[in-house]
């Protein structure tokens, strides 16, 4: 019934003049219809969650520092710094397939802006007992997402595969720090770096010719998919790849996606990411407007048999563009 009522409110609100909205406004609604489409139902975060969850695993948002006070019942409650945490903290596994959207603000600390900032952000979760076409979805609906983002915007949809660079550290022999400077090193596109590793003995000639080819690879899929399917040579390393060619091929079934890009610098925390993870551009704005992946590492740190996947997006960054940098005197 719940998903009826949204899909009526949607239908409405087609009816509402778009040049009135702001851009994060007409993409908000863009998105929530596709999600509602496709079969999601709405997940509504507290404003408040115990602090203590939230800081077990506060790592899997990266960004560092949780916004606290104490409660009238004196518990330590935080403003609500992640929705994929949440998600995870509500799922049973006697729910099956759970497939939910949201659209929620966050509290982040951020460094460039060296405090608390809220972040406007919508999204999908998908957790259970995952098939191809779960994830294939989650990731189609990713690229729709930077589509209808901003009107005539051009976007690109970035992705990488934790399971494949798991598969070749372990090929490697990568373990401990420098697999996670191996990741560092990847992430920044730092081929001085692992340069420089390998001349001081940190790096074996073979570990250092895979993350230069790793580096300098990337592009369209079909161009990037036959090179690093020559680096592999476990059974892991070559299913993950062909897991990623698989999914390109069902976001590119012509050939002719312009938008979608193999890029391993792409990279999330090899503790909670597993599978496919992915980052969004749209021309204009200079930093990633969508993120997310494969997590089952997170489920299982919770003790839940299930996987999981699902991306962010972020509906504060489009703020930045078309009638929302008027001033009132501008649009009088």
């Amino acid at each position: 019934m719940a998903l009826k009522n949204e899909a009526e409110v949607i239908k409405k609100a087609k009816a509402i003049p778009t040049d009135i909205l702001y851009p994060e406004e007409r993409a908000a609604l863009a998105m929530r219809s596709l999600y509602i489409n496709s079969g999601y139902r709405r997940f509504k975060l507290g404003t408040f969650e115990d602090y203590d969850f939230y800081a077990k695993y506060k790592e899997f948002f990266s960004t560092g520092g949780v916004l606290t006070f104490n409660g009238s019942d004196g518990r330590l409650l935080a403003l609500k710094p992640d929705v994929t945490l949440s998600v995870v903290k509500n799922y049973s596994p006697d729910d099956g397939l759970l497939k939910v959207y949201y659209a929620e603000n966050i509290f982040r600390y951020s460094r460039r802006a060296g405090g608390f900032r809220e972040i406007q952000q919508t999204g999908v979760e998908c957790i259970g007992e995952l098939s191809p076409a779960d994830i294939s979805e989650v990731i189609m609906l990713a690229e729709a997402s930077l589509s209808v983002a901003l009107d005539g915007c051009d976007y690109s949809l970035c992705l990488s595969h934790m399971g494949l660079l798991t598969a070749l550290f372990e090929e490697l022999d990568v373990r401990g720090d420098v697999a996670q400077t191996a990741i560092t090193l990847l992430g920044g596109k730092n081929l001085h770096g692992v340069e420089e590793l390998y001349k001081n003995g940190t790096m074996s000639p073979e570990v250092r010719d895979t993350l230069a080819a790793l580096i300098a690879t990337f592009g369209p899929p079909s161009s990037v998919i036959p090179i690093v399917r020559s680096l592999c040579h476990s059974e892991a390393s070559l299913s993950a790849v062909r897991e990623l060619k698989e999914i390109c091929s069902a976001l590119d079934k012509d050939g002719n996606n312009g938008h979608l890009i193999i890029d391993f610098s792409v990279i999330s925390d090899m503790n909670y990411y597993n599978g496919i993870v992915m980052r969004g551009y749209l021309d204009g704005i200079p930093e990633g407007v969508l993120s997310g992946g494969r997590y089952d590492g997170l489920l299982e740190r919770t003790g839940k048999r299930a996987s999981a996947i699902g991306f962010a997006v972020r509906l504060d960054l489009l703020k930045r563009t078309d009638i929302s940098n008027r001033s009132i005197s501008d649009t009088v």
